[in-house]
Parts: C-alpha cells; sequence; structure tokens
C-alpha cells in the first residue's frame, strides 16, 4: 500500500470568529471535505483581520502542511487582507482580472444595483493565480501553486465557500492525491469510542487508508479514505480494511454507509416488507419520531403510543395491573407486556416496549436509580428482553436518545436472529420471571378471583332509568373518598353550582355527582374513556383498590338521560355502594327507590324498578 502523506490544514480569518459574534461554521465543513479527497487535517487556525496574523499563521502552516486552505478575508473593505497578505508572501504581485470584474458587475446588475468602487479591489489576483469564479457572490476563489504545495483562499459567507470548493477547487486539489479517492463509513453501535480505540489500535494507524473515529452518543463511526493510481488499487485498499475491521467488531457493526440505526432498522422492514408498533414511557415518542421522519416508513410503521402514565400501560396496551402493582411499571416484566400488548393491538409483525427513569429524579421508585431501563422486542413467537443501566450522571435526553439508539439495535438484532448480549428471551408461555404463588397466571382469572358483580336498574321519573353493577374488591384506601364527600358536602352547602364545578374540574372525565335520597350513596361519577381504567384507579387516577365510579363512555352528559350503566367498585360499609348488596332484599329496595344525579348542565332523578 501506498503510504503517500497529505496534510491539510484551515486558516479561518476574522475578527468576528475570534470574539465569538459569528461561529465558525466553514472549518467543520472544509476539514471533511478535505478528508474525503485524501488529505489528512492535522491542525486549524483562527486569526485576526491583521496583515501580522495572516502571515504568521501562513508560515506555520506552510512549513507542515501540503495545502492550506484560507476561508475568508477576501471582501471589498481595508481590513480584508488574506489575499493581499498571502501574494507578498509569495513574491507575487496583484494584477486587475477583467474577467473578474465583469463577472462582479454581472452580479451587481442582475440585481438592479451597481458595484462600488471599492469593489474593483476584488478584482485583483494574484499573478499567476488559478482563478475560481464565484456565482454566488463578489469575491473569487484563488489557488496559488508552488512545487508540492498549494493555498486556496475562499470566500468568508458560506453560501459562497461550500459551493464554490465542491464544484471548483476540489477539482484542482483532487490532482494531488494521486488521481482516485474513495471512502468508506462503518457505523458501529455498543462499543464505546475508548473500547472500540483499544480493539482495532493496530488497523487506525497508516496514512493510506486513513482511518478516524467519530463518536455520537452510543454510535461510533470509523471513517476509512483510501487514494490510489486507479479505482481498482483504491477499492482493494478500502475492502481490505474494511474486512479487517468486520473479522473484530462483527454485527457490532450496523452499515456500510452513514446512516443511522432507525434507518438501517426502517430499511430492513421495508425489505422484509414486514411492521412494527412501538410503546414508549421514558422516551416519550422518539422512537415513533425517528421513525416516521424517514421517507416512506409508513409502509412498516402504522401504530405508536407514549404510555407514560401506568393506567394507559393497562388501559391501551393490556399490561395486567397486578403486574404493575407488584413490580412497578420500571421492571423487565411490564417491558415484556408493553410490548407484545402495542404489537398484537398495532397488529405488527414486531413490537417494541421500552419502560425506565430518564430523571432528572425517581419520582416514586425509591428503590430504583436514574437512568434504569427495560426495552423488550416481540414477535408473535418469541421476546427478548434487556435491562439497561445509564447512570445518573447523564442527562435526560441523553438516557432518552440511549434508549431509543439501543431499541433499535435490538430490534436489528432480532428480526435475523442474531444474539442480543445481555438480553433475556421468554418463551410463548411465560409471563415474566416471577412467580405469583396465590394469583392466577391469566388476567382473566384474576379479575374473576378480585370482582364480584352485583346491579340495580333505575328508570328515569319520565321514562327511563338506571342500573349499575358493584364490584366487591380487597381493602383500599377509602380516606380518599370521604375527604371527597366531605369537601363537596361543605362546598355545597355554600354554593351548589361551586361545589359542583370543583368537582368536575379535578378531573377531565368526570360527569357529575351521584347520591341518595336517604344518604347512603355519595359518590362522584366520571365517563370511562379507556375501556375500565377506573375500576383500579380513584378519582385522581391514582392507582386505588376502590376504583372509582363510572358511566360507559357513550352516555351523553348534556341533558337529562332516560337510562344509562354506572359502574362502582367497593369494600366495606363506608363508601361509594356499599348499601347495594341490600337491594337483593325487596323491603330494602322499595324503602330506597330514588337517587339523583347532578351534571353541570342538568339534575335528574332515578328510581329502581328491578334488582338482578
Amino acid at each position: 500500500m501506498s503510504e503517500k502523506k497529505l496534510i491539510a490544514e484551515i486558516i479561518a480569518v476574522g475578527d468576528e470568529i475570534l470574539s465569538g459574534r459569528v461561529q465558525d461554521t466553514n472549518s467543520g465543513f472544509l476539514a471533511a471535505a478535505l478528508q474525503k479527497l485524501g488529505f489528512r487535517v492535522e491542525h486549524r487556525q483562527t486569526v485576526g483581520d491583521t496583515e501580522r496574523d495572516i502571515y504568521g499563521a501562513l508560515k506555520i502552516a506552510a512549513s507542515r502542511s501540503n495545502v492550506v486552505v484560507f476561508c475568508g478575508g477576501l471582501g471589498p473593505t481595508e481590513d480584508d487582507l488574506t489575499k493581499e497578505t498571502v501574494a507578498k508572501s509569495f513574491d507575487k504581485k496583484l494584477v486587475f482580472d477583467e474577467s473578474v470584474y465583469e463577472e462582479i458587475e454581472t452580479f451587481f446588475k442582475s440585481r438592479g444595483m451597481e458595484p462600488k468602487e471599492n469593489n474593483r479591489k476584488q478584482a485583483y489576483v494574484p499573478e499567476g493565480a488559478i482563478v475560481l469564479h464565484n456565482p454566488n457572490g463578489t469575491a473569487p476563489g484563488i489557488i496559488i501553486k508552488k512545487g508540492n504545495q498549494a493555498v486556496v483562499m475562499l470566500p468568508g459567507p458560506p453560501k459562497e465557500l461550500q459551493p464554490l470548493f465542491e464544484d471548483s477547487a476540489a477539482n484542482y486539489l483532487r490532482e494531488m492525491t494521486g488521481g482516485f479517492t474513495k471512502e468508506k463509513s462503518l457505523m458501529v453501535f455498543g462499543i464505546s469510542e475508548s473500547e472500540l480505540e483499544n480493539m482495532v489500535q493496530e488497523l487506525l494507524y497508516g496514512d493510506n487508508p486513513h482511518c478516524a473515529l467519530y463518536a455520537d452518543e452510543g454510535t461510533v463511526e470509523i471513517h476509512i479514505s483510501a487514494s490510489g493510481e486507479s479505482e481498482e488499487v483504491v477499492d482493494e485498499f478500502l475492502n481490505s480494511k474494511v474486512d479487517a475491521f468486520r473479522r473484530i467488531l462483527g454485527d457490532s457493526i450496523y452499515a456500510e454507509e452513514r446512516v443511522s440505526l432507525s434507518e438501517t432498522v426502517v430499511a430492513r422492514l421495508l425489505k422484509i416488507k414486514k411492521t412494527v408498533a412501538v410503546a414508549e414511557s421514558c422516551t416519550g415518542g422518539m422512537i415513533a419520531q425517528q421513525i416516521t421522519a424517514i421517507p416512506g416508513s409508513s409502509a412498516c410503521f402504522e401504530y405508536g403510543a407514549a404510555t407514560y402514565a401506568d393506567w394507559t400501560k393497562a388501559s391501551y396496551l393490556g399490561v395486567d395491573s397486578a403486574l404493575l402493582n407488584k413490580y412497578t411499571a420500571v421492571s423487565s416484566v411490564v417491558a415484556v407486556e408493553m410490548a407484545k400488548g402495542i404489537r398484537k393491538k398495532g397488529k405488527a409483525d414486531f413490537g417494541i416496549g421500552v419502560t425506565g427513569i430518564a430523571g432528572p429524579g425517581v419520582g416514586n421508585y425509591l428503590d430504583k436509580e436514574v437512568g434504569l431501563v427495560y426495552i423488550a422486542v416481540c414477535d408473535k413467537n418469541r421476546a427478548v428482553v434487556k435491562e439497561f443501566r445509564f447512570g445518573d450522571h447523564r442527562s435526560r435526553d441523553n438516557i432518552r436518545t440511549l434508549s431509543t439508539k439501543n431499541a433499535f439495535d435490538m430490534l436489528r438484532r432480532f428480526m435475523v436472529s442474531k444474539p442480543i448480549d445481555g438480553g433475556r428471551e421468554y418463551l410463548p408461555s411465560q409471563i415474566a420471571d416471577i412467580t405469583r404463588e396465590d394469583a392466577p397466571k391469566t388476567k382473566l382469572g384474576i379479575w374473576a378471583k378480585r370482582t364480584l358483580s352485583l346491579g340495580l336498574v333505575l328508570a328515569a321519573l319520565i321514562s327511563g332509568g338506571l342500573y349499575a353493577e358493584q364490584h366487591v374488591r380487597a381493602a383500599g384506601d377509602r380516606a380518599v373518598y370521604k375527604e371527597l364527600n366531605a369537601k363537596y358536602t361543605s362546598d355545597y352547602e355554600q354554593n351548589s353550582n361551586l361545589a359542583l364545578d370543583n368537582i368536575l374540574a379535578q378531573n377531565e372525565d368526570a360527569i357529575g355527582w351521584l347520591w341518595g335520597a336517604d344518604g347512603e350513596v355519595s359518590t362522584p361519577i366520571v365517563r370511562d374513556r379507556l375501556n375500565g381504567f377506573y375500576i383500579d384507579y380513584d378519582f385522581f387516577r391514582d392507582s386505588n383498590r376502590y376504583g372509582c365510579a363510572y358511566a360507559l363512555e357513550q352516555t351523553p352528559i348534556d341533558g337529562a338521560v332516560d337510562n344509562f350503566v354506572v359502574t362502582a367498585s367497593k369494600e366495606g360499609n363506608e363508601i361509594l355502594f356499599a348499601s347495594l348488596p341490600n337491594y337483593l332484599q325487596q323491603n330494602y329496595a322499595s324503602r330506597h327507590r330514588f337517587f339523583s344525579l347532578r351534571t353541570r348542565e342538568n339534575k335528574a332523578t332515578y328510581e329502581v324498578y328491578s334488582v338482578f
């Protein structure tokens, strides 16, 4: 292999850059562009608008580099001195270039303007220099060659510099690299930059091909550039280096071009004509956002949910509330159930479930730490879950980004049956790595064990009725409803409308207040939009064994209704529909026949007409 060493150096000129008023984006662009051409950028300098500073920087750069690229200092003002200083250092006179000035005039006239006198300054170029015509501005680019060295001068505005370099300067510089230059990027995930460097240290040495590492939040790019006298030679250089990296890194390399993990996964899904659905907690939709940002992703992604609260995991995804109560939402089993639930709900081939603590605090998870995340991937036959501990030293955004990238990487491996280091696979019959000694294994069984239904049917005095069913549940928090009832009663005595408004303002699902004429029934009523959510959660949407009395979602509440269903849970004889079992006795039912429902729009009275 050729070991030709071509060094490039970039010098940014401008007091505005030194002072921080203007950000230098040119140097980053030039560094990447020069590397693609086969140059190694070993130094970058920033200097002010003085002849002394420009000359000093050029002198240093010329002593150690084959190519020096200036950006800025080619304008029409007196302090634009790059061209003058470089010409002086090469003992070259500045000569007026008529063709350059004609282009300057054309530039101004196309905008309905005339060039100023000081614009003539921009038409002077060093004698014998190569002039790069600039269609986007008034300052031409200039190249001065001397022996095996070259100095390139480009205008400062990025909208002028970038096209001028790509369309003109690059063609001249390419001749210095031996004729052909190619590059390739190997994208690596799951190995830190420092660990990766130790693993492939010997492969990073050498100038042709030249290799460099670039890290970005869990992803590392291995950039390889090679040059040679023919395309075949360059391809041989590149392929040999890529094969060497692959022998060491294996499946940790997810692409041989500069693409993201999300792009790689979407491309794979599209190729095999499969779909994915995602359920996200701590990532809050970041996975879905990255998928939908890719053109054509609608063919492989139709369903995603940011199920942040526990009740959304239970209601939308079907995660067993018993698992949430026992193991909390931040657990491996919940991640698996989220992935399985979203895959089924989205009718997808693959499912992803992510749950964890992004910080900065741990909330109610006092036994867990910031940075703890569980990610699960599944298809209809199998599921794999992995625990991550990113650490509490990371920012919230960094934890969410790393979680998102790891989710994509796990799915990438899962789709092609590659092992997921640290992941645990669940068999179809397993619900988790847990044992519930005296609880049923299925959601239906848990429901049957802890609930008992009773009901009553009420008839409106106008024509209709109301019926309700009671679930007898295990002991729970009665104090919530005792305090709520006391507050409503106290406010009602002072202002009935205000009392109801205060209640309705605390829950967007609230319909009104239901109470019996004898005072034995007194409870808020909410609309069930979430398929039984209020069975396990109270009026304030906190986990509560009593749940909350609720009406069906389709119940109209903008006026008096003839019939509607109310479901409520209870334990003991203190709250809610504690007296409902007594309605099985005919004498009791006849003596306690009336209920009232007050909503913001209406107040109606209902009568019991049958019991079942």
